[in-house]
């Protein structure tokens, strides 16, 4: 598992981690990390918000309906930085409990 998408604060702290924490840590990210691929698929039918887990943004978008159009082409832009935090997100909350159980 290549962890050099995330960044260099995430990777020292995966690196602290034991041998066994960062097999845990490998196998439970491969699980919960997001791909752009699938945001795009829900880009597409107006549901990325709720895949990145942003459900009050996903109901501002659809009741203005991408804010007339214009929200939708920003948000095709945006994707990308959108899947790289949530993966961030997922990492460090990981790392957060896998230190817990090992302290």
């Amino acid at each position: 598992m290549s962890i050099s998408k995330l960044s260099v604060f995430t990777q020292k702290q995966y690196q602290s981690l034991s041998l066994d924490g960062q097999t845990h840590f490998n196998r439970e990210y491969a699980k919960g990390k997001k791909t752009l691929f699938a945001m795009f698929l829900c880009w597409s039918v107006m549901c990325h918000y709720v895949y990145v887990g942003k459900w009050g943004v996903w109901l501002a978008y659809l009741f203005s309906g991408g804010f007339f159009g214009i929200w939708c082409v920003i948000d095709i832009f945006r994707l990308n930085g959108m899947v790289k935090d949530r993966n961030e997100q997922v990492a460090n909350d990981l790392i957060l409990m896998i230190k817990s159980l090992e302290a």
